[in-house]
């Protein structure tokens, strides 16, 4: 039996090295996979009509910071159940799909390329059943990012207004500016990732309150820092159009959406 599960393991582990092989070998462009992925998203939906009213953002939760809390593994609700789009999805799809969202989260948090065994190494642990917020985290508490945090990196003024801007609206939060532009970069985006995350866990599993605020907020970065995005997805100003894309992915999907995009505006930005 135990062996049996070794092979199956080693099997699955040279599928997906011979992926991303494959991949390294076809020029794998980012930007066109997104844009293909929501393409299909879009094609699953049908063709619907912009509103043009703007959407009312929902009251901010209290993120209950309780350790003992267990809400957040709660997998009742729509929230953990839909993203059949994906889930129905062909293994060497999702695995494709899988290798796009890591290779994206290394630039956009480490500001650099995956190595091959980074990114086997990840794509494994999502393969097993891990989460791309996981993933995420492994990435900014490891030592390279930890070692950022370390140095001397100032934040723009642009990041400060930001961050003030942000904070405020999306997480009814309140800094002060002179206290934020203190701070080293690369702690203040991952931190802010961290509490934008759990505010996210904090809203009604039913999630019509979590697509509202994430399509005002996505549509607030669009309009906003357009020029931080490559991907005609993240550059749409709709706010009815990332509404609908949130219902129809895995909540992890929209976690790591809010995670790149962060990071991206924060760099635009710095």
């Amino acid at each position: 039996m135990r062996q049996n599960k070794r092979k199956g393991y080693i099997l699955r582990l040279l599928l997906l090295l011979l992926t991303l092989m494959s991949l390294n070998a076809q020029a794998f462009d980012l930007k066109k996979m997104i844009d293909s992925a929501n393409d299909k998203i879009g094609k699953l939906l049908g063709k619907t009509e912009e509103k043009t009213e703007s959407m009312e953002l929902p009251n901010i939760p209290v993120v209950n910071q309780d350790a003992t809390n267990t809400a957040v593994y709660d997998k009742k609700g729509l929230l953990n159940t839909q993203g059949d789009s994906f889930h129905n999805l062909p293994a060497e799809d999702k695995i494709r799909f899988r290798l796009a969202y890591l290779e994206e989260l290394y630039r956009s948090t480490l500001r650099v390329k995956g190595t091959e065994r980074e990114l086997v190494t990840l794509l494994n642990v999502l393969e097993q059943g891990g989460t791309r917020e996981g993933a995420y985290r492994s990435i900014v508490l490891g030592s390279e990012y930890l070692s950022k945090e370390s140095s001397k990196t100032l934040i723009s003024k642009g990041s400060v207004d930001f961050t003030i801007y942000y904070t405020e609206k999306y997480l009814a939060l309140r800094y002060n500016s002179t206290e934020v532009a203190k701070l080293n970069i690369w702690m203040l985006k991952r931190v802010l990732t961290e509490k934008s995350l759990e505010v996210l866990d904090a809203f009604p599993k039913d999630g019509k309150d979590l697509y509202t605020w994430y399509a005002i907020l996505s549509s607030d970065l669009a309009k906003n820092y357009n020029n931080a995005f490559d991907s005609a997805t993240r550059k749409n100003t709709s706010e009815s159009f990332h509404f609908e894309w949130a219902k129809r992915v895995p909540l992890q999907h929209i976690k790591s959406e809010l995670i790149i995009k962060l990071h991206k505006v924060f760099n635009f930005l710095n």
